[in-house]
């Protein structure tokens, strides 16, 4: 071989490796194999990165989501952050999407397949200034079989006939289907305690069972015990693990009632604050985080001032994405983040010394 052949050789190679390089970057994965000739779009590889806005228009329903600062964000939700991941898993679908079998052509039958002009999804990808790169109906998919995957029907504008493909994966115009529901989660170890306070001063105190570590009611009284039914410890539960059912600018959403204020706080001393007005079909909640300095210096020790910083930047965080934002949870979380104390007593079941004893800190103690 000559010194040119090597130098061709070599830098053919460096040419691999940094296309190879670039789908990485994109995709966050090894990349694809690259399409075959029964591509449905034989070149869309070579564009994927231009995408910078994708619509999904329905019968019923449609979503935009556009890309600002590698953020894919959705519009019909004022711009909320959509799930970075079920994005690129379209774009993915799509390169890889491939020609199965060729279908009907006939107008009459395109709505039986899910390609009718009154029940089609178009699926459009744009790049930011707004031109196509690559346009599709799309229509019923077919579960597959332990030996075939699953198929989707289309149909590209340009053409009478329709398709079976491979690799797309399920497209839903409906905007929620889209969003980042991910909100809040946290370890329940964390947890020092946990209140509720109804506008109408009704209010509870829960901290932990100094001996099972349960989380129960502060404070009994004689002749009250702990209701049965773990409801304590699911109000815990339902703030330390949120999922979005919908989501609004906070601005956009006012209420007559005052909110039921749950405050939890956490042994770091991390403290969240959920402003919440439950509803029939929803629960509405406002969120907050901030530092208890008197928790964190409890530790006393060197360490206290690194931790400190440490809880600050996490509370930033969660202010950063929260703040705005206004969360619809399902109508049950909302129940279960609101006890009273009445729901958490057993009055009728007598006097239980050892609970009430338990959730009692000796006096000059921290509580838990």
């Amino acid at each position: 071989m000559t010194m040119s052949q090597k130098e061709t050789t070599v830098l053919g190679f460096v040419t691999l490796l940094a296309v190879l390089w670039a789908v990485w970057v994109l995709f966050g994965e090894r990349p694809a194999p690259p399409p075959s000739s029964r591509a449905l779009f034989p070149v869309l590889d070579q564009k994927i990165d231009q995408v910078g806005r994708i619509t999904v228009t329905g019968p019923d329903n449609s979503v935009s989501m556009v890309k600002r600062d590698g953020v894919w964000q959705v519009g019909e939700r004022r711009w909320y952050p959509a799930r970075r991941d079920q994005v690129v898993e379209l774009l993915r679908g799509i390169v890889a999407a491939e020609r199965l079998q060729e279908k009907t052509a006939d107008p009459d039958l395109l709505p039986k397949v899910g390609l009718g002009e009154e029940n089609a999804k178009l699926l459009r990808l744009l790049d930011a200034k707004g031109q196509p790169l690559a346009v599709l109906y799309v229509g019923q998919r077919e579960t597959g079989s332990v030996d075939r995957d699953s198929e989707t029907f289309v149909r590209r504008p340009e053409e009478a006939a329709s398709w079976t493909v491979s690799g797309l994966p399920r497209l839903s115009p409906d905007p929620i289907d889209w969003l980042d529901k991910d909100v809040f989660d946290m370890n329940r170890a964390r947890v020092a305690e946990f209140s509720v306070v109804h506008p109408d001063g009704d209010s509870v105190r829960i901290v932990r069972d100094a001996e099972t570590g349960d989380f129960v009611p502060a404070g009994l009284a004689e002749g009250e015990t702990v209701a049965p039914g773990g409801k304590a410890g699911a109000a815990v539960t339902a703030l330390t693990f949120i999922n979005l059912k919908d989501v609004a600018p906070a601005k956009d959403k006012s209420f007559e009632a005052e909110p039921v204020r749950v405050t939890l706080t956490a042994k770091d001393g991390l403290v969240v604050t959920a402003r919440v007005w439950p509803r029939d079909d929803a629960a509405w909640v406002a969120l907050d985080a901030s530092v208890d300095d008197a928790r964190v210096a409890a530790e006393g020790d060197e360490g206290a001032e690194s931790r400190r910083a440490e809880i600050e930047q996490e509370a930033q965080t969660l202010n950063a994405r929260w703040s705005g934002w206004i969360y619809a949870l399902p109508a049950y979380k909302g129940e279960d983040l609101t006890p009273r104390r009445g729901d958490l007593i057993d009055a009728e079941t007598g006097t239980d010394t050892d609970a009430r004893e338990a959730v009692q800190p000796e006096a000059g103690e921290p509580r838990p």
